[in-house]
């Protein structure tokens, strides 16, 4: 299943719409990957960028809450570190042998980030631009 960006994801703030729509990208080289059954150091490959791009992604986030004084600060972290830490969990089952078809990490990855744009990222983006943050 690729996905696609819809402009109900947008939060209106350009730099994480276009970081957002990265990860859309590198979520459906993991699908592809998966289903054209990659070998596993390549799948681990995809897998490294993706973290990486995503710390990156929230890295830009967290600094622009603590710029502007984001209240919701601490609960927005929260979510980020959650995430990581059941990524980091995928990448260990995979490290110990087991199927990336079977764990569904590209399922799990696009629900999370689609849930957490429409509650999480649209009400911080929301703040951040009636505090002045550019669009």
């Amino acid at each position: 299943m690729r996905i696609e960006w819809k402009t109900d994801y947008s939060v209106g703030i350009k730099k994480f719409d276009t970081q957002h729509k990265r990860l859309f990208e590198m979520l459906n080289d993991l699908h592809k990957g998966v289903v054209k059954r990659r070998d596993r150091e390549t799948m681990e490959e995809v897998l490294a960028g993706l973290i990486d791009y995503t710390c990156t992604h929230f890295g830009s986030e967290e600094l622009a809450m603590q710029e502007y004084a984001y209240p919701d600060y601490e609960e927005h972290l929260a979510e980020h570190k959650k995430l990581m830490a059941s990524v980091n969990g995928y990448v260990d089952d995979m490290k110990s042998g087991k199927d990336l078809r079977a764990l569904d990490l590209g399922g799990f990855l696009f629900n999370w980030l689609t849930d957490h744009i429409a509650r999480t990222d649209k009400r911080m983006c929301a703040f951040l631009k009636a505090e002045g943050s550019p669009s």
